[in-house]
């Protein structure tokens, strides 16, 4: 081992090293999402193409909105969820929050509709992008799964590692 790569791994031991490079946490990301699909939607998983986007910041966003997912009109089986990336624990509650929202498409529970009218579990609340970020109740069930679902993934993969560091 050479003198760079003791103080890299004296540096990350002690955890003040962030990598943010989404080339570097690609296989961590796949082993979220996978997770996250298996226990949110099982049944539907195999039959799904998700084109994740992992951004080092989203082009605009709304206040508290690290991500989105957008289902395809044209393949309801086909869905882009972009996320701004993060440290690698809060990191893995963002991909919670996102494939909640995977799982509320899929599962029918909220349906955007071609003219923008969100319904959710059946019932119309009109244009989606006129309720307020916090109270559209898609968001509420989101941010109510993101911690359980991040720290049952920590919890199963606490001696994950990359480039043989211990991430969480």
């Amino acid at each position: 081992m050479n003198q760079f790569d003791e103080l890299y791994e004296s540096l990350m031991n002690e955890g003040k090293v962030k990598i943010s490079s989404s080339k570097v946490y690609k296989e961590l990301y796949k082993t979220a999402i996978d997770f996250y699909a298996n226990l949110l939607f099982p049944n539907e998983y195999n039959s799904l193409t998700l084109d994740v986007k992992i951004k080092k910041r989203l082009p605009s966003k709304e206040a508290g909105s690290f991500g989105y997912v957008q289902p395809r009109f044209n393949n309801p089986k086909l869905f882009t969820v972009t996320i701004e990336e993060a440290f690698s624990s809060l990191m893995m509650s963002r991909i919670a929050h996102e494939m909640v929202h995977v799982k509320q498409f899929v599962k029918g529970e909220l349906i955007i509709t071609k003219e923008g009218e969100a319904i959710w579990k059946g019932k119309n609340l009109g244009q989606w992008d006129a309720i307020e970020y916090r109270e559209r109740p898609w968001e509420k069930e989101a941010y109510a799964k993101q911690q359980g679902l991040r720290d049952k993934f920590v919890e199963a993969h606490k001696d994950y590692q990359i480039q043989g560091v211990n991430i969480f």
